[in-house]
């Protein structure tokens, strides 16, 4: 019988590359650091649309990606490679190329150099996740015929290595295969993609990948580090949680069954940017401690139509001070991505010795009817 090769399953996923995995260039977004993510990006768009299977490796500095803003392949090659193979994740998204071109690289050498990355993770047991070098926005027609050119020998290419994954996100950013993309509104310059590239990018690189994902439960084992997470109570609101409403919202508790407790159902019919549940005003008797490393989790599961603008965005505090928070749940911004249930994972903060209040706040704005599962900061170490 003929062993046909394919992609390994993956849950721990790093992201290698140029400015583009650093979110780099765009000015509508917090750039990902250690403590504040944005993450409308591609790679925790990944995470969240797998609720949260995925998980995304940092660098020992608390990076979130491999990468350096201007790098050619070759500098990623040389520079962010080995260490990417050092830290073994399962699987490593590869986005370089883009400054190739400035570089006067030709196609033939870009795409060679691009595989051989491809080739040195497949040897050291790392499922490959090579995205096509992205579009570009109007006005750069010499560009886009090398993209083109260049995209078309990395298409062969990785068609022959059939244990890595080929990302074609230029289908959601230019239709008819140009090279150009289809609007310059989805860029930030003339290089990075805004919000509405970025997602796009994030739900392609989805789709390619759920198949290869690994399927896990986020909850299996989960060492909570607030009260309260599974939101028990037998008033409207969960015990020892709170809603600020500016709005017009309806509160209510849904038994889950089990351990699972209750579901918070909220259903919103007057939108406000000041609609929140938190968990009070925790202090250091609510679980935690100084030296915790923690996780912002929430479930959730939509349960009536939301509108357009809806934002659901966990957002961990210390102090008052935001500290990190993720993704929306849809937004204007997220174009044609929006999650339609499951679990956000926020970026994790190691609580410091100067933190006297940790509390948990979900931000809501929009109306429909939304309801909130098994919450809280979640102990990673």
């Amino acid at each position: 019988m003929r062993r046909v090769s394919k992609p390994k399953l993956f849950a721990t996923v790093a992201s290698m590359g140029d400015s583009i995995p650093t979110f780099g260039g765009t000015a509508l977004v917090t750039p990902w650091t250690t403590e504040v993510d944005s993450f409308y990006h591609y790679m925790p768009l990944l995470a969240a649309l797998s609720s949260a299977q995925v998980s995304i490796l940092r660098t020992a500095a608390g990076l979130p990606y491999f990468a350096t803003g201007g790098y050619t392949s070759a500098q990623v090659q040389s520079t962010h490679l080995p260490t990417v193979i050092a830290a073994k994740p399962d699987a490593c998204v590869i986005v370089c190329g883009t400054n190739d071109y400035g570089a006067a690289v030709t196609s033939a050498n870009s795409a060679a150099t691009i595989l051989a990355i491809v080739d040195s993770l497949l040897a050291a047991g790392i499922t490959p996740i090579l995205g096509e070098i992205i579009a570009v926005p109007s006005g750069q027609a010499a560009k886009a015929a090398w993209l083109l050119a260049t995209n078309v020998l990395l298409a062969a290419g990785m068609a022959t290595r059939k244990k890595a994954l080929y990302v074609n996100w230029n289908i959601y950013l230019d239709s008819n295969g140009d090279g150009t993309a289809d609007t310059d509104t989805w860029y930030d310059d003339t290089v990075h993609p805004n919000h509405n590239g970025y997602s796009r990018m994030g739900k392609r690189l989805y789709e390619v990948c759920q198949p290869w994902i690994t399927p896990s439960d986020y909850f299996a084992g989960i060492v909570w580090d607030t009260p309260n997470p599974t939101l028990t109570g037998a008033g409207t609101v969960a015990d020892g949680w709170n809603l600020d409403i500016a709005g017009t919202l309806t509160p209510s508790l849904v038994a889950r069954g089990g351990a699972l407790g209750n579901w918070q159902k909220l259903v919103i019919t007057g939108s406000s940017a000041n609609n929140n549940l938190r968990y009070g005003y925790g202090t250091a008797s609510g679980g935690w401690a100084v030296g915790d490393t923690v996780e912002f989790a929430v479930e959730y599961l939509p349960v009536g139509n939301l509108s357009a603008d809806f934002a659901l965005i966990p957002k961990l505090y210390a102090d008052g001070n935001l500290r990190c928070q993720a993704m929306r749940v849809t937004t204007a911004y997220a174009d044609k991505v929006s999650l339609t249930g499951g679990v956000i994972v926020g970026p994790r903060y190691t609580i410091k010795a100067g933190d006297t209040a940790m509390w948990p706040y979900i931000y809501l704005y929009g109306t429909g009817t939304l309801q909130i599962g098994r919450c809280g900061y979640r102990k990673v170490s």
